[in-house]
């Protein structure tokens, strides 16, 4: 859905094996942010921004009601006296001209019309602005959230080693007969917790990518992935 995608469209790529320290690189580095124009494509904004060109349009129109229309107009008819001569042609008659509308009598309804338009400009323009908020909180926790978990996979990932490291020893002390297995047996299962910890997180850090995507309505390009380093944050 998010792709825009019929279903069982990724059925191919989402069945074929995937490579563990592949799908480490392709999350990216978002600690500092996006560009912030990329909120830009999200459709409730997109719609909220349309509502708002609209509504400013109308008051155009309403005040251009408020001033005399000239307008350039042609007629062509017949008029006869006798049904029997309706067919003539002397009877066809034709006339080019311009036409004046002067709102006189109806130049209050017209004001209110304009009163009624700006309202209606105002009530958008707040619209776009509560849409634009609810965004930019939506964007912010889905960072926030990414930055985190991404902080807390490396710090799993130094735990892991740490572990391996401490399995190694403890293997090497058994082997030389300095202590028992039991140390060992600890060693492992600290080892496996640690192991397991990353990968939940792998999958926690997978489903906060797509919550970011989401926010922004689609997957950031690259380029502006490469530039969150260096570019203004959101």
């Amino acid at each position: 859905l998010l792709l825009g995608a019929a279903p069982g469209a990724l059925n191919a790529e989402l069945a074929a094996p995937a490579d563990a320290t592949a799908q480490d690189r392709a999350l990216p580095e978002l600690a500092l942010g996006l560009p912030a124009e990329l909120a830009r494509r999200r459709p409730d904004i997109a719609a909220a921004e349309a509502q708002l060109h609209a509504a400013t349009a109308r008051v155009g129109v309403a005040v251009a009601e408020l001033y005399p229309r000239v307008t350039l107009g042609a007629s062509f008819g017949n008029e006869s006296v006798g049904h029997e001569r309706f067919g003539d042609w002397g009877s066809r008659q034709w006339q080019v001209g311009p036409t004046l509308s002067l709102p006189i009598f109806d130049m209050g309804r017209r004001r209110s019309t304009v009163t009624l338009r700006e309202l209606q400009q105002q009530e958008a323009a707040v619209a776009f602005q509560q849409t634009v908020l609810k965004a930019w909180h939506e964007i912010d926790g889905a960072l926030s959230a990414y930055a985190a978990e991404r902080r807390r996979q490396a710090e799993l990932a130094e735990r892991e080693r740490e572990s391996a490291d401490a399995l190694a020893l403890a293997q090497a002390r058994y082997a030389g007969g300095l202590t028992d297995f039991g140390v060992a047996l600890d060693a492992r299962r600290t080892l496996l917790q640690a192991q397991r910890d990353r990968a939940q997180s792998r999958s926690r850090l997978a489903v906060d990518w797509v919550a970011v995507c989401k926010a922004l309505g689609s997957a950031p390009p690259e380029e502006a992935v490469a530039a969150a380093a260096s570019g203004p944050p959101i």
